[in-house]
């Protein structure tokens, strides 16, 4: 196998392990928004309680 074959494996592999990185964490960005808005939304709607 030549040098060059070599790069082009490695690069592919890379691209493989970049790509998971990059969709795993917007992944867990936009399970952290849900999470936040979810909580807002409860913030909103708990009802009131004591006082006049």
């Amino acid at each position: 196998m030549s040098l060059s074959f070599e790069i082009i494996k490695f690069l592919a592999v890379a691209s493989v392990y970049i790509g998971f990185t990059f969709v795993w964490a917007w992944y867990k960005g936009r399970q952290e928004d849900t999470t936040d808005e979810e909580e807002d939304n409860h913030a909103d709607v708990a009802p009131a309680r004591g006082g006049d």
